[in-house]
């Protein structure tokens, strides 16, 4: 009778693992996704910041408010990518407007992981 008893403790703590690691399986599938879509939603900003940096002439605060926006991801792209100087400034014009490169360096010194604004 004991033998029977210390089967089903076993068998319970199995299903007891295993549900807790299908619910660590399941956070981690929640939390990828929400971070994905996340990403989604800022890299679709990013465009929408772009386009209005190409197309209009707004007070340097807003022009430094946008360039903020996009200061980490334009790095990682001059990183990875290697565009020319023609290229940087084809996509992002105002980066020659008076203080915003350094306008950006203290934006990526101060807020190296906050990135997803």
């Amino acid at each position: 009778m004991f033998a029977g008893n210390l089967e089903e403790v076993h068998l319970v703590q199995e299903v007891a693992k295993k549900s807790e690691s299908g619910e660590k399986t399941t956070q981690k599938k929640r939390d990828a996704l929400q971070q994905k879509q996340h990403e989604e939603i800022v890299l679709e900003d990013d465009k929408d910041t772009i386009k209005w940096l190409k197309h209009n002439n707004g007070t340097a605060n807003v022009v430094l408010e946008k360039m903020r926006r996009t200061a980490y991801r334009s790095q990682q792209w001059i990183k990875g990518d290697g565009p020319g100087p023609s290229e940087i400034v084809d996509k992002y014009p105002r980066i020659l407007d008076p203080g915003v490169d350094k306008h950006n360096l203290q934006v990526l010194k101060g807020t190296k992981n906050n990135h997803c604004d």
